[in-house]
């Protein structure tokens, strides 16, 4: 695992609709590098492609020193949240 840190992270959840698709959901992670000869200002370097059939959980936390709590207002609301666990105890039933 690396640490990177940035001025700016874009994480991009892309559905993919092709008959053929290789799954269902295509998550990717960017970073905007530094700024130095070669790299153009405001450009965007990904990092990282995650390929999974499963909806992708994206959580909003607070570390707190002492714990990491939940931070729900940037986060789902609780119908979606309701909806998330659901499929994911759907996708685990489908995978048993």
């Amino acid at each position: 695992m690396s640490i990177i840190k940035t001025e700016m992270v874009e994480i991009e959840v892309q559905q993919q609709t092709d008959p053929d698709r290789a799954t269902h959901w295509c998550t990717i992670i960017k970073v905007q590098p530094e700024v130095k000869d070669g790299v153009m200002p405001g450009s965007l370097e990904i990092k990282q492609i995650i390929m999974t059939d499963f909806d992708p959980i994206i959580r909003y936390t607070k570390d707190l020193g002492d714990k990491i709590v939940e931070n729900p207002q940037y986060g789902l609301s609780e119908k979606e949240e309701l909806h998330r666990q659901m499929r994911r105890k759907e996708f685990q039933n489908e995978n048993n």
